[in-house]
């Protein structure tokens, strides 16, 4: 006899084209939440997803807040969305339908767009701008990290949110049959540095916003890593 097939978890869904899909893993979506940028235009192909970081140590509701009220160097408006934010203790936040169009990552190309092709997860943590903004409580590991041929002094993200990231990247890249991967450089670590717009275009899998545009040092080489590590298995 046949059996009805069960729903997802509660709480263990993503939502994509409107419809939950599970993931095995907590999600607070934008239907718990309220937590939600507008989906204006569905992408048709998803080759990527973008892992960046949020520059300060804002909660979800500020991170939302603050990219809705986002201005351009001009000082005009220019609204960014992302669809997923992770806190410091490695929660999700779902913020947009996987499939929706985000405005989280110009790139530095002349023809290609990554934003057409990806989906975007905000990791909250100062990065390199600890110098700028307060830690608000938030103890990080300060280390230094050869980005864009620089050594720059970052705040590294946390554990919980190292393994999130990858849990998420895991599962999205399950979702979108996509490679569970992160360019590399020639000694088989994460590439800490900008793709040419050739291998960009092509690019399928996971990376960060650095390897978009060379004046983006995020996420950091340790959620790269996290994210390398995870994908391992799967090349073996």
């Amino acid at each position: 006899m046949s059996r009805e097939p069960q729903p997802p978890s509660e709480g263990t869904y993503v939502i994509r084209s409107g419809i939950r899909v599970d993931v095995g893993i907590r999600v607070r979506t934008y239907q718990e939440t309220g937590y939600a940028f507008p989906s204006r235009t569905r992408r048709s192909l998803t080759r990527m997803v973008i892992a960046h970081a949020t520059a300060a140590e804002n909660p979800p509701k500020e991170v939302h807040r603050n990219m809705l009220q986002h201005l351009s160097e001009q000082g005009r408006p220019q609204p960014l969305s992302v669809h997923f934010v992770i806190d410091q203790k490695g929660t999700i936040f779902q913020m947009m339908d996987t499939d929706a169009r985000g405005a989280h990552c110009a790139g530095a190309y002349e023809s290609f767009s990554p934003n057409a092709v990806s989906i975007g997860i905000e990791v909250i943590g100062r990065l390199t701008d600890w110098r700028k903004v307060p830690d608000k409580g938030v103890v990080r590991p300060r280390v230094i990290e050869r980005i864009h041929g620089v050594d720059l002094v970052v705040d590294e993200m946390l554990r919980p949110q190292c393994e999130a990231t990858a849990n998420l990247c895991e599962a999205l890249c399950r979702i979108y049959a996509l490679p569970l991967r992160v360019p590399e450089d020639a000694q088989g670590e994460p590439l800490l540095a900008q793709l040419s717009e050739a291998d960009a275009a092509k690019w399928s899998g996971c990376c960060g916003h650095l390897h978009m545009s060379g004046a983006k040092p995020d996420p950091g080489g340790l959620v790269l890593r996290a994210i390398q590590e995870r994908g391992r298995p799967r090349r073996a």
